[in-house]
């Protein structure tokens, strides 16, 4: 039910912002991080990429730079949290359980300067005993272009699509 309500939500916004910012450009990619060239760094689909990169090096503080400042997380519980302070403890759980991602865009939406992703993440992460499992989640992201052409996420669920 959690998934249809976010499901919901997201074709809200994005047919809301769809009538707001005409013209609508909708591309559908097959990219993959391990698969096809790299995307370029300032489109949307490129920033599942970055932060895929960033987290599997380690480095919280470069997560956080691909999040505006009061981006918004919904958390599996369905709690929401708001800035990057929030957002930093969850991240940093990420990092502490050696959490390694791949990525793959399977579909984006770009609507003037916001678009809205639907991201496959894979991946391992180390259990509350140590032994590493597999990780998954199937993730809905809203991205902002920047005044100097980068994105930067604004709200994301992380399994938003599960």
């Amino acid at each position: 039910m959690r998934t249809g309500a976010a499901l919901a939500a997201a074709i809200l916004f994005t047919v809301g912002l769809c009538r707001a910012s005409p013209p609508c450009d909708i591309a559908r990619s097959k990219m993959s991080s391990r698969t096809t060239s790299a995307p370029l760094l300032n489109t949307p689909e490129a920033w599942p990429r970055q932060f895929e990169g960033q987290l599997n090096a380690g480095n919280l503080d470069g997560m956080l730079a691909l999040y505006e400042p009061e981006a918004h997380f919904l958390k599996k519980s369905g709690e929401t949290l708001v800035g990057r302070d929030a957002i930093r403890k969850v991240l940093g759980g990420m990092i502490e359980v050696k959490t390694q991602f791949r990525s793959r865009v399977v579909r984006a939406t770009t609507i003037g300067d916001i678009a809205q992703l639907y991201t496959d993440f894979e991946g391992t992460s180390l259990n509350q005993s140590g032994k590493t499992v597999p990780v998954r989640n199937s993730a809905i992201e809203v991205l902002r272009r920047q005044p100097d052409g980068s994105r930067k996420l604004i709200m994301v669920d992380p399994n938003g699509r599960e």
